[in-house]
């Protein structure tokens, strides 16, 4: 009796020990209108001992048939003629791997899975299911991280900002300058300023006119622009 149980302890142990079948899907996405989809299909076979035949097949099924989960079952029709069929390899006959590349899918409305089955003449084994997404909502251009708003202009800056204008664009006439006045000041916007009141008196001349100044966008940072026009008796 004790020979009996080590014998086959032993034997059970020379057995060899076999992975289950495994499969992946990758995609699974729809484009915008639910014409099409894409995806890719692999299945990995640990079960051939001296001979084996197997082989991969990747079909779709409606969600609402089935309560939601894949099935190896008639409706499915494993055959290459089947409005549901996608991808079959030819048969293995050794361990290993196999995978489809990328396969394009007719849809023509929502609401379907993808079901991977490993299949043999014993049956079939679903290895992988995944439901089709919708196609990735893309942004219109510019809008993906909006920025943050400028901030409103105070007259005291934009006073600030015109004197920086006059003397770019005035030089020594406008730094050496007398009875600066810089008045008038009136709101365009929440980023403009227009003040209609400026001038200055460089020796024997007379400087006066208006300037606007205004903030903007460059470079996804803030800048400033500015017009003017600037008499001189």
């Amino acid at each position: 009796m004790v020979l009996g149980v080590v014998a086959a302890v032993a034997l059970a142990l020379a057995a060899p020990a076999y992975a289950a079948p495994s499969g992946a899907i990758d995609g699974g996405v729809a484009n915008a209108d639910w014409s099409q989809g894409t995806a890719a299909f692999s299945v990995t076979y640990d079960q051939c001992g001296t001979t084996c035949e197997w082989w991969a097949v990747a079909t779709k099924q409606p969600v609402e048939h089935f309560n939601d989960s894949c099935v190896a079952d008639p409706y499915v029709a494993f055959d290459p003629g089947s409005p549901n069929w996608i991808w079959g390899s030819v048969p293995q006959t050794a361990n290993g791997t196999i995978s489809s590349g990328t396969m394009i899918l007719t849809l023509g409305r929502p609401g379907f899975r993808l079901c991977l089955y490993a299949a043999t003449q014993a049956g079939k084994t679903v290895v992988a299911t995944k439901h089709i997404d919708p196609a990735p909502t893309v942004p219109p251009p510019g809008t993906e991280n909006p920025p943050a708003p400028l901030p409103r202009l105070t007259t005291t800056v934009a006073r600030h900002r015109i004197r920086t204008v006059l003397r770019r664009e005035y030089g020594a006439a406008y730094r050496k300058g007398t009875a600066k006045r810089i008045g008038g000041c009136r709101r365009i916007s929440r980023l403009r300023i227009r003040c209609g009141k400026v001038s200055w008196v460089r020796g024997a001349r007379r400087h006066s006119g208006w300037v606007s100044i205004w903030r903007t966008r460059a470079g996804g940072g803030m800048t400033w622009d500015s017009v003017h026009r600037i008499r001189t008796r």
